[in-house]
């Protein structure tokens, strides 16, 4: 039995939710340790190794649950993550303009994709 999503992944969460554009995963990490730990003293700081990976784990975990959608690479490596939300605009949008097969490599923005429309069909939307 679940007990539901871990201070983490809460915080991932509404990093994602608080965003209007998708955001790396390292720009995650620094949203989530501010709101966890508080303003940095300086305007650079550091996040450790394990700390990056305890919020790449919380992702991966949200995209497991359908709350959160990987989206795209950077060109420096990162992944790009959406909320539940922003990945079905997102997914729409290309869908519309390169159709539905251009999402044949990213397989949880095509079944966030499908279940959007699968439930737009039940709504009569």
């Amino acid at each position: 039995m679940s007990r539901g999503l871990g201070k983490i992944q809460r915080t991932v969460l509404e990093a994602l939710e608080s965003s209007d554009q998708e955001i790396d995963t390292l720009e995650v990490a620094g949203k989530v340790y501010i709101s966890l730990y508080g303003e940095p003293d300086t305007t650079s700081f550091e996040i450790s190794e394990a700390f990056y990976e305890s919020v790449r784990r919380a992702l991966k975990s949200l995209e497991r649950r359908g709350l959160a959608c990987g989206m795209w690479h950077t060109r420096t490596g990162y992944k790009l993550w959406a909320s539940r939300k922003r990945a079905i605009v997102e997914a729409n949008r290309v869908v519309r303009y390169f159709g539905v097969s251009s999402l044949r490599r990213n397989k949880p923005l095509l079944q966030l994709y499908l279940d959007d429309q699968a439930s737009s069909r039940i709504d009569g939307g």
